[in-house]
């Protein structure tokens, strides 16, 4: 006899519960570490006050009022606001939540939400490489924690660009698993959004780290489904091709303000014309941190909030190493990491060192 529709149904809803029960985690974790933004008063750093809720909410009450903030009659006599990489534009979690709630409320959660997005992001990302329930719950909270802890959640541009890489990588990671042109083509668009949203996060050093996660993973992912036989190389080298061709088409709308004015400001000349004007000027030129912080640097996060959850993350980190199922993804994500610990992109570092102390 066949089995009844109550007996069938009961093992699939065991299972979207089992799937279910990860996320909820890593959500109720950061939400303990972001219970006074979410259920407080607490109104983050005086940056957040003083410049980006201002400037959210402009974006906000400007999109309820169906226009397009392209220019900004309230700052300095007027000035570019769509095309300023900070103003929020095309960044979904801020347009959605200062269109919808009030600024007070929508500049809380939208810290609140980014350590959540970056949590989930790894979960998903490590499901579809077929890793278990429980290390993809492992890898997000191990993410989501730190930032919902630290100060650094406050500072809005990192942790957004943290956690839209994390997403990136995800649907980065079912398109390569797509094994028919239809679903590729979907995950191609769908991974070039995600991308978007890291330049809109954060268009200077977040999208460049977030990029460099990107094609270390892609070049791990492509080469092994070549030598695996799963894809033909034409099926690899028009992947590639497309997706970065939608890289920039899909995100038309953030990146053209964006790099039209870039001539005009100090982002153009680049950080080290920046630091040589400064010295030929006389000013004090940035001080950027000595090999010591460089060396301690990548350790921030893994002992946020405590030596306990640190000691934990690297144990766990080097497991990768001992499977070889997983060791070519170890390599690339280890090699995408060690990138970040180097010289050049030390300096630009200094400004979260401090960051990195959990809250009282």
């Amino acid at each position: 006899m066949g089995r009844s529709n109550h007996e069938s149904s009961t093992p699939r809803l065991g299972n979207v519960l089992a799937e279910l029960a990860g996320p909820a985690l890593i959500v109720a974790a950061a939400m303990v570490g972001m219970r006074h933004f979410a259920f407080g008063d607490r109104t983050t750093s005086q940056d957040v006050v003083r410049y980006w809720l201002p400037m959210f909410d402009f974006l906000g009450k400007s999109l309820r009022s169906g226009h397009i903030p392209a220019w900004n009659p309230f700052v300095l006599s007027g000035t570019p606001f769509a095309a300023d990489p900070q103003s929020g534009w095309m960044y979904l979690p801020a347009m959605a939540l200062f269109v919808l709630l009030r600024a007070d409320v929508a500049v809380r959660w939208i810290v609140v939400i980014q350590p959540i997005i970056a949590g989930l992001g790894v979960y998903a990302f490590l499901r579809s490489e077929g890793t278990s329930r429980q290390a993809a719950t492992v890898g997000g909270l191990v993410l989501a924690v730190p930032l919902a802890f630290s100060r650094v959640a406050v500072t809005l541009r990192f942790p957004g660009a943290v956690a839209w890489t994390a997403v990136t990588l995800a649907c980065c990671s079912r398109l390569f698993r797509a094994r028919v042109w239809p679903k590729r083509l979907v995950w191609i668009v769908v991974a070039a959004l995600a991308w978007g949203q890291i330049a809109a996060a954060h268009l200077t050093i977040g999208l460049l780290m977030g990029s460099a996660a990107v094609v270390a993973f892609s070049v791990a992912k492509v080469t092994a489904n070549v030598r695996a036989r799963e894809w033909s190389r034409n099926d690899a080298f028009f992947v590639i091709l497309l997706l970065l061709a939608a890289l920039p088409l899909v995100n038309l709308a953030c990146l053209l303000p964006r790099l039209a004015l870039s001539g005009r400001t100090s982002l153009g000349l680049g950080y080290g014309e920046l630091r040589r004007l400064s010295i030929e000027l006389g000013a004090n030129p940035p001080r950027y941190p000595g090999p010591a912080a460089r060396a301690l640097w990548p350790l921030n996060f893994a002992v946020t909030p405590g030596w306990y959850l640190g000691a934990a993350a690297l144990l766990w980190s080097l497991s990768g190493f001992w499977s070889r199922r997983y060791r070519g993804l170890t390599v690339a994500v280890a090699h995408s990491g060690s990138s970040a610990t180097s010289p050049r992109s030390a300096r630009s570092r200094g400004t979260y060192r401090a960051a990195y102390r959990t809250f009282p």
